[in-house]
């Protein structure tokens, strides 16, 4: 099995090794992709195009591939899903918003995003990511890994903010939904807007809202967060996903 990786906004690669991955997943390949560190395609379709190429020429006969995608990493996963998905086995998505519901809560994405952007491009950067860390989303919680500012192209990272915006695509969630592929939602009990969203996800869709966890699950509940995602190679112990029911999704700002 090779696991695709896909981190967040403001994420890097190493994020991921930070979690205890061969307790859980022994045996899998993991492939971390950097996301920022190349130029940023126009558009979250864009991208999947050339991730899905990539993915294709280097897969091997009978080897099954999964992704899993943390909150804009997770946006990007769903549109690779629905670029290509005979490529996967299965697919996470983390903290991940798969789109708003009107053309007036997309514009208000786009220029709240638009309004980042310029501020990456310019401001402080110390005072810029205590503003970032501030945003409601992240309810408070400590940031578990320090940003530099030479770890980042800060003109990527302002076009990922404008090419790749939530708001400049469809809500993605009922083609999702009739994807052949098996998708685990997972969100952070004390993450409002993304644990409420699992209550929106079609009966049925495997989902998963992990305690004592915000936005950054991953680095908040890590054990808990890898049985979950355990799932990709088949039942696990412990871990049984959860029906979802209608409800509401509001427009939100996430990494």
């Amino acid at each position: 099995m090779r696991l695709y990786l896909l981190h967040g906004f403001l994420g890097l690669p190493s994020d991921w090794d930070t979690l205890p991955w061969s307790r859980f997943l022994p045996g899998v390949k993991l492939e971390k992709v950097d996301l920022l560190g190349e130029a940023i395609p126009p558009s979250a379709a864009e991208w999947a195009k050339s991730f899905c190429s990539r993915v294709q020429a280097g897969s091997r006969a009978g080897e099954k591939a999964a992704i899993l995608g943390y909150s804009m990493g997770g946006r990007l996963a769903m549109h690779a899903l629905l670029e290509a998905p005979e490529l996967f086995h299965a697919g996470a998505l983390v903290s991940a918003n798969p789109g708003l519901r009107t053309a007036g809560e997309r514009q208000a994405r786009r220029e709240a995003d638009e309004g980042w952007a310029r501020r990456f491009e310019r401001d402080e950067w110390a005072r810029l990511i205590a503003d970032w860390d501030a945003q409601p989303v992240f309810g408070g919680d400590r940031r578990a890994l320090e940003r530099k500012e030479g770890d980042f192209d800060r003109t990527r990272l302002a076009a990922a903010l404008r090419n790749w915006s939530v708001g400049s695509h469809e809500d993605l969630l009922a083609r999702l939904g009739r994807l052949p592929v098996p998708l685990l939602w997972v969100a952070g009990e004390k993450d409002r807007k993304y644990a409420g969203q699992l209550e929106r996800l079609p009966p049925g869709t495997l989902s998963e809202k992990i305690p004592g966890a915000g936005h950054r699950v991953p680095w908040e509940a890590p054990e808990r967060f890898l049985e979950c995602v355990a799932f990709i190679n088949g039942p696990r112990a412990g871990f049984r996903g959860k029906p979802s029911r209608e409800a509401s999704l509001d427009p939100c700002f996430e990494e």
